[in-house]
């Protein structure tokens, strides 16, 4: 009998999970996820995937054939670097504001080597800079649903101290890369795979996350 190979059947479990699992999947890892009640948590992962899709429906029609790569390229600082230093977390791509994308070939270059579906290296940076241009898009409209909808942290005679919600930027860029990309999974399945390189150990817990809020 020929044994399955690994790899393939990570990816086929990470390919199978739907939208909403890896929304519940980021909205868990925020540090805010306490203080936020059921209802603003739906209410906020429902705006966010919103303002994604609606932001990636306004770039294609302002942009028409224009990759988001040569878009970010116009209107961010883009840099190229080997690798960044992985453990826990992976790393393919960091936005800094207000301008500055930095891109890590290295990384890119591992997944373009496990040669699964739809994963060349060219197709892998255009995913990436997507999620990192809609943070560049984010930081300039103030009008946009993960800008705008905050929640409040903590009262004192009479002021209330209110914050943004960092998981409804991860999932409306997600969101943005997906539809931008016509992707039949999320993007995030890229992560996933470059832990897998880097440290198979953690692995684990995020397959157990992801399937503990599978839906």
């Amino acid at each position: 009998m020929i044994k399955p190979n690994p790899l393939t059947t990570l990816f086929n479990e990470l390919t199978a999970f739907s939208k909403e699992t890896w929304c519940q999947y980021l909205f868990d890892r925020d540090l805010l996820v306490n203080k936020v009640t059921p209802e603003q948590r739906t209410m906020i992962i429902a705006g966010a995937s919103q303002c994604g899709e609606k932001l990636a429906a306004t770039v294609t029609a302002e942009h028409g054939p224009m990759t988001a790569p040569t878009l970010a390229e116009k209107v961010c600082t883009v840099e190229h670097g080997d690798s960044q230093n992985i453990s826990e977390q992976v790393f393919l791509a960091t936005f800094t504001e207000p301008n500055m994308i930095k891109v890590y070939d290295e990384p890119m270059r591992k997944l373009a080597r496990l040669s699964l579906p739809g994963f060349n290296e060219k197709m892998i940076e255009k995913i990436v800079m997507d999620h990192e241009l809609y943070h560049y898009l984010e930081g300039q409209d103030p009008t946009l649903f993960t800008r705008r909808t905050k929640i409040g942290l903590w009262h004192f005679l009479g002021y209330e101290h209110r914050t943004t919600v960092r998981a409804a930027s991860e999932i409306a860029a997600m969101t943005f890369s997906w539809q931008l990309n016509k992707l039949p999974y999320s993007p995030l399945v890229l992560d996933v795979l470059l832990l897998q390189c880097y440290n198979e150990k953690a692995v684990a817990p995020v397959l157990e996350e992801l399937r503990a809020v599978n839906v």
